[in-house]
């Protein structure tokens, strides 16, 4: 009797198993595909291009040669945001470089360059690449700051204007932005000693940037 009850035990023992085994008979799948993320990108382009681009360039622009005090002009680049995502638009400025004419060269040459003081620029960004300062436009101080058009022009010497940051000076570029870079400038006509400058030069570099905004 106590081994007729323990095979009747172990039968139920394995029906209930099979019947666990079985519970569920519908069933339905679904898939999530392609599942992805993709990067933008940021591409600040000087002149629709990548390369190193000379704002004051005789071949280009405007001719600096042979300026005297009274001259005035303007040249500008012109930048894009070319990639996919709007971009924190910055500036910064290099260092001086003086050039002079060598002493015995001419009368007035003394082997200084003084062209950098006896010379203004006022950099401003023409915002809308309407090719005016007007309404919009940011004008660069010497300072780092930067002003809206009716504050002005912001004239300093060349050497105010070196080895700054202007950022941001546009807070959110976006894509397919193009705004122009320009350098007015002139050549002092008050300066005593204005002779001092026949033969000499000055350069300066600025970059441009475009990073991520957080």
């Amino acid at each position: 009797m106590k081994k007729i009850l323990g095979l009747a035990i172990a039968a139920i023992l394995v029906m209930a198993t099979v019947g666990f085994g079985t519970w569920s008979y519908f069933t339905d799948t679904e898939t999530s595909n392609n599942n992805q993320i993709t990067a933008g990108t940021l591409d600040l382009k000087i002149n629709n291009g990548d390369t190193n681009y000379t704002i004051l360039d005789p071949t280009v622009d405007v001719t600096l040669a042979n300026k005297a005090p009274g001259d005035t002009g303007s040249a500008f680049a012109p930048l894009k945001n070319a990639g996919t995502l709007p971009g924190l638009f910055s500036i910064t400025s290099g260092s001086i470089t003086n050039t002079f004419a060598t002493v015995g060269s001419s009368e007035f040459a003394d082997g200084v360059g003084n062209l950098s003081a006896d010379s203004q620029i006022a950099p401003w960004i023409d915002v809308n690449a309407n090719s005016s300062f007007d309404t919009g436009d940011l004008a660069l101080k010497s300072d780092g700051t930067v002003v809206p058009f009716a504050t002005g022009l912001q004239w300093g010497t060349w050497a105010a204007f070196a080895s700054k940051t202007w950022n941001p000076v546009i807070a959110s570029m976006a894509k397919n932005a193009i705004v122009n870079f320009y350098i007015n400038w002139r050549i002092d006509t008050t300066d005593t000693n204005v002779n001092e400058i026949q033969g000499d030069g000055v350069k300066l570099s600025f970059s441009f940037y475009l990073d991520q905004i957080h």
